[in-house]
């Protein structure tokens, strides 16, 4: 069965998998175009296809400029996260690197990396940098983010959101600062 017991309004299609464009070693082939209004999206160990498929449908609505993921560590690129995304996977950047904090160490000096404290736009290109649902950003990668945000919330039992909750909260707010600076 085609469509493998999931949902499919009545079409399915057979197509090659999906692969994000690997960033080897070599940073310098990169193209850099950056200013001040550049926001990426790195994601550190996402696992949930459907919180990666969030994600990307995210950053898309808030035209983040690339996602960055780890490539042997997050869910792979499946008709999961394409649906969750709802398409956006087929036509967003997504760009796969194999050590989220090596490329870090590469872009640094051209970026800000900041972490789901206070938060003020520098007019630096920024990175928004978020991590796994379980254990959080890994400490090689939070030791380059030079700023910390959080998100102040109401509930006494309830202490976290969601990573694609978060992102859609902190990328509406670095979006709005970014678009003003």
């Amino acid at each position: 069965n085609l469509a493998e017991g999931r949902p499919h309004q009545g079409v399915a299609m057979e197509v090659s998998p999906l692969q994000a464009n690997l960033i080897h070693s070599d940073f310098s082939k990169i193209v850099k175009v950056y200013d001040h209004k550049t926001l990426w999206l790195g994601l550190n160990d996402i696992q949930d296809p459907m919180n990666l498929g969030a994600l990307i449908r995210t950053a898309a609505l808030m035209d983040i400029n690339r996602v960055i993921i780890n490539s042997k560590k997050t869910a792979r690129l499946s008709a999961v996260v394409s649906k969750a995304s709802a398409g956006a996977m087929e036509i967003y950047p997504i760009y796969a690197v194999n050590n989220l904090s090596k490329y870090l160490d590469k872009e640094i000096n051209q970026f800000q990396a900041i972490h789901c404290q206070d938060y003020s736009h520098n007019g630096k290109p920024t990175i928004l940098v978020l991590g796994n649902e379980g254990f959080g950003i890994n400490t090689s990668i939070k030791e380059k983010c030079n700023s910390f945000i959080t998100i102040p919330t109401s509930s006494s039992h309830i202490d976290s959101f969601n990573v694609s909750v978060a992102a859609g909260i902190l990328l509406y707010a670095l979006r709005q600062q970014v678009t003003r600076a």
